[in-house]
């Protein structure tokens, strides 16, 4: 299930005191608050027989910003609008 951010960071962040979340993806130690030292990294997720180092994550953040809708470009008809 999905939450919105607000939910999902303040799940991060629990009562300040304990960490509450057992799995975030984060990019920044911010993102943990007070609890930073409560998580640890682990390794880029890869799939088996993949190096971890071989792996590249999208860098188009510009073209594909989290809370918006991206629409595959040979789709049938973009002008239909999307009911959620």
């Amino acid at each position: 299930s999905t939450k919105q951010a607000d939910a999902y960071y303040a799940d991060q962040t629990n009562d300040g005191k304990t960490a509450k979340t057992c799995v975030i993806f984060g990019w920044s130690l911010a993102d943990f608050g007070d609890l930073r030292d409560q998580y640890t990294a682990m390794p880029v997720p890869a799939a088996p027989g993949v190096s971890a180092d071989d792996v590249v994550w999208d860098g188009s953040s510009n073209e594909f910003e989290n809370f918006k809708l991206s629409i595959a470009a040979n789709a049938k008809n973009k002008d239909a609008r999307c009911l959620i």
